[in-house]
């Protein structure tokens, strides 16, 4: 079986949340929704997660 591999596309500001927090660093349930993200690829099969993120400097 080929090895799975997942792209997670993090370099989103979240302007439209009206909040300085990029949006996958927003907390539900006590954790960011990154974790989320990655926990579910993991549980997906993926070996390998590459997270792709924004300059987020002013």
């Amino acid at each position: 079986m080929t090895a799975r591999a997942a792209v997670i596309l993090a370099a989103g500001q979240g302007t439209r949340m009206k909040s300085p927090i990029p949006k996958l660093l927003h907390k539900v349930g006590g954790r960011t929704l990154l974790d989320w993200v990655i926990d579910t690829v993991q549980a997906a099969g993926c070996e390998k997660i590459i997270v792709v993120v924004g300059d987020h400097s002013p």
